[in-house]
Order: structure tokens, then sequence, then C-alpha cells
């Protein structure tokens, strides 16, 4: 139940933060998928992010090139890092630079 808490306490800071911001910031645990996403997101995707919300195949979904750099730095073992990722969301190509960073 802390543990829980905790992230609940923590998704509450990053959405407040990330209201005003063009960012979004995401908790992801590789068994489960997406455990939070900030409101952002649907700024950015133009989708709404409950939809997102555990579908561990969601990635494959929007990816353009089919491979995930996020979840190849992850595979790797990497904590922190990154990336250019290329998305297809509704006909429409969007670069996103993405920076991750583990929570322990």
């Amino acid at each position: 139940m802390l543990v829980l808490e905790n992230e609940l306490s923590f998704g509450n800071s990053l959405e407040v933060l990330n209201d005003s911001l063009s960012a979004f910031s995401y908790i992801y645990k590789r068994d489960d998928g997406y455990k939070y996403i900030s409101r952002g997101f649907e700024n950015i995707f133009g989708i709404n992010k409950d939809k997102v919300l555990g579908d561990r195949g969601f990635l494959d979904k929007i990816l353009k090139d089919g491979e995930s750099q996020l979840l190849n730095c992850i595979s790797k073992g990497e904590e922190n890092f990154s990336f250019d990722e290329v998305y297809k969301i509704n006909g429409k190509t969007k670069k996103i630079r993405e920076t991750v960073s583990k929570i322990k």
C-alpha cells in the first residue's frame, strides 16, 4: 500500500508540473506497460491517455519504424538515456525527443 501511495503522490506531482509544459511524463513498468501518463501526452499525441494505460503493445502500434528505442535501452539495462523517437499517429509523423530516468 505504501508503494502505491508513493506512486500516486509522484504521479500527482508530475501532473501539476506538466500541465504547464509542452511535454509529458510517464511511469513505465516492463511487465505492466504504462502505469502513469501525464495530461501532456494527450496534447502531443492526440490520444486519450486512459486508452494507453496498461497497454504493453501501445508503442508497437504507433512506432514509425516498428522498433522502440525505449524498450531497446530498457532491455540493455540502461537507466538514464535520451533519444529521438519517430511516431506515426493519425496519419501524421511526429519526432519526439525523449529523456528517460529509472526511478528506484
